[in-house]
């Protein structure tokens, strides 16, 4: 009888400025009632008039209004716990809304004017939502009477620090045809000409609907605004028809907002909640890395800001290496390893870090129990040049020397990092992003032997855009590991016992979009140096035979391919193919065995030596990836994957 939609009430003349809510009086027992003979009693006792659908308040009932005696009491209490809303406008009436609330203008309209100034829910991101008449037009409009389908594309960023949104869902319903933004904030869809609706949805923004006259080819950016999700009652659902085309078997994309949320170490909101991701494990309690489906902790591959991070843990493995303060989001490979990573067999965890704020600056701080943390951001140059600087330490030692144990009270355990991102837009078509990344970890347990280690990555990335489905990604970086024990308790023994790895890559990467087709290609080198121990004497007093392995180099090469097609409404392929080779080079010297005997000092036949640049030792060979999608149903999918992988440098561990 009363389904009036919210449309009444945005379109409402304002004559008078707006004021409070006014707090109506009810009389008589409404326990029992249901919500329609409530708000009929309430409109007879009242001059009040309910506007809502009849679908939202169907099965709600006023189960005990004794404690109630106000209007509001009474809708507080029959609405709890429900995703429903309500707004009394002065004139008395009263507008349910369903998951979410009504937000008005404080400014008043003026007086005969019928149009409401936009709000929060208005032009931002509702202005051109399912019911609303406003469309945009993309292409040329000459060739809208053309048949065939074209290519929607462009960027998604944040609306209030610019930067670019990964992993947003693209969807248009009625075509049951969707796709997902990729690292760039960038997407592209095939769909025909004609009017759409297009729907942008990510985790922590504000989903936005946008009406589309698709006439060709053509762009269309949009910004998304960031949103505090209440925390009430969990609701999980989901879009039967929402058919995505992915294809990795196997990848976990998990946002900032996402690790918030999950349970924390020691008050320390950590990347490593990924060990709660199903074929994730723990390498031991106090331990670095992670497992995944039965590899080993040296067969992962993590990268930050494009480049390898050797040691991923800060303090015995109870936090990772990285400030989640800097992360934007983590894509976790387990199974379907796309092309372009490689040198490691068992997954690949690529870490998204965030660009600083394009618009004002800003920061934050905070404090554990074990460490303290702080990110400073904001822009150079407003919308062109931006920072972010993000720091994080531990007063550990400080809490130690209060320990009444001696054992606890002469052992020290401490670390800090470092990230710094500049990030400069030379024009619409070309970006550059510097980053750096430092880390220190130091120890003792009751004695004088320090154990320490740090990681240290200079990163430069050139993004390049040649035009709406074409891109490339050019990057330059430097990885370095170093892990030290050392001792000068007694002059006469100490010692520095060192190890070092250090890699420099250059990586190409080009993204064409053709329609139906997305191809990716590029290059990808990496130079390796490894100091596999030295033994020094620490201090003049010290009678320490000076010891060193010769370093080992190598050079790490790859180029791959892959395309991802849609080959009809069903089945979606991703054909991939990398070609990795690896060549140990001089100077070296390299031992040769008896092979009748095990290898050691007395069975050593011979000594090759090779000069610098000679080449060692070679391996290469192809990695072929595919992955199948096969559409079941509107319901089901079929996902089948095969990958080949190939790994050169590996870890070796010392429990002792």
């Amino acid at each position: 009888m009363k389904i009036r939609l919210l449309i009444l009430i945005l379109l409402f003349p304002m004559t008078s400025v707006l004021k409070a809510q006014e707090d109506y009086e009810v009389t008589g027992n409404f326990s029992g009632l249901s919500f329609n003979e409530m708000a009929a009693k309430v409109e007879s006792q009242l001059n009040v008039k309910f506007f809502y659908k009849e679908q939202w308040v169907k099965d709600l009932h006023v189960s005990d209004n004794s404690r109630c005696t106000t209007l509001r009491c009474l809708l507080d209490d029959l609405f709890a716990g429900k995703a429903l809303y309500y707004y009394i406008d002065p004139s008395g009436n009263i507008v349910i809304t369903a998951n979410y609330a009504v937000k008005v203008s404080a400014v008043p309209a003026s007086t005969g004017e019928k149009f409401m100034a936009p709000t929060e829910y208005g032009s931002s991101e509702g202005s051109q939502v399912a019911s609303g008449s406003s469309y945009i037009e993309v292409g040329n409009p000459a060739e809208k009477n053309m048949s065939g389908n074209v290519t929607l594309s462009g960027y998604i960023s944040n609306k209030d620090t610019k930067d670019p949104v990964a992993g947003v869902t693209v969807f248009v319903q009625k075509l049951s045809a969707g796709t997902i933004s990729n690292q760039f904030g960038y997407y592209s869809i095939k769909l025909p000409r004609g009017a759409h609706q297009v729907q942008f949805s990510f985790i922590g923004m504000k989903n936005k609907v946008v009406n589309v006259n698709l006439y060709g080819t053509g762009e269309l950016n949009v910004d998304m605004t960031s949103v505090l999700i209440p925390l009430k009652e969990t609701v999980v659902s989901a879009q039967r028809s929402m058919i995505l085309q992915r294809y990795e078997v196997g990848a976990q994309k998990v946002n900032i907002t996402s690790f918030k949320l999950l349970p924390t170490s020691m008050g320390e909101s950590d990347i490593k909640n990924i060990m709660l991701i199903a074929g994730v494990q723990s390498v031991g309690e106090g331990s670095a890395g992670f497992n995944v489906r039965g590899g080993s902790a040296g067969q992962n591959l993590i990268l930050l800001y494009g480049a390898p991070v050797y040691n991923s843990s800060h303090f015995f493995g109870f936090f990772s290496a990285v400030n989640s303060d800097i992360i934007k989001d983590a894509t976790l490979y387990k199974g379907g390893i796309p092309s372009k990573y490689g040198g490691r067999i068992s997954s690949v965890l690529d870490i998204g870090t965030r660009e600083g704020n394009r618009q004002k600056f800003g920061g934050s701080a905070g404090i554990s129990p074990i460490t303290t943390h702080f990110l400073v951001e904001g822009p150079i140059k407003k919308d062109t040049c931006t920072f972010i600087l993000a720091g994080r330490t531990t007063y550990s030692n400080w809490v130690l020397g209060l320990v009444q144990d001696p054992s606890l009270k002469n052992s020290r355990a401490s670390f800090y990092d470092l990230n710094g991102t500049l990030t400069y837009d030379i024009n619409s078509n070309n970006k550059i992003e510097l980053s750096a990344y430092m880390s220190h970890d130091a120890f003792r347990f009751n004695s004088d032997t320090v154990y320490s280690y740090d990681n240290r990555i200079v990163a430069l990335k050139w993004r390049h855009f040649y035009n709406s489905r074409f891109l490339s990604t050019f990057s330059l970086n430097s990885s370095s590991y170093d892990y030290n024990i050392s001792s000068d308790k007694v002059a006469g023994e100490a010692f520095n016992l060192a190890h070092r790895i250090s890699s420099t890559g250059f990586k190409s990467d080009f993204n064409l979009f053709l329609g139906r087709n997305e191809l990716n290609f590029g290059t990808d080198f990496n130079f390796y140096s490894v100091l596999p121990g030295s033994y020094q004497p620490l201090g003049d007093s010290s009678l320490v035979i000076p010891d060193m392995i010769e370093r080992e180099r190598a050079l790490e090469a790859a180029a791959y391919v892959d395309d991802k097609f849609v080959l009809n409404d069903v089945i979606s392929i991703n054909l991939g193919m990398r070609f990795s080779s690896y060549f140990s080079f001089g100077p070296n010297s390299v031992m040769i065995y008896n092979p009748e005997f095990s290898k050691s000092i007395s069975s050593i036949v011979d000594t090759v030596n090779y000069g610098k640049g000679k080449i060692i030792s070679k391996y290469a060979g192809p990695e072929l990836r595919a992955s199948l999608n096969f559409r079941l149903s509107e319901k089901n999918s079929l996902k089948l994957n095969y990958n080949r992988t190939r790994q050169y440098v590996h870890l070796l561990s010392n429990s002792t």
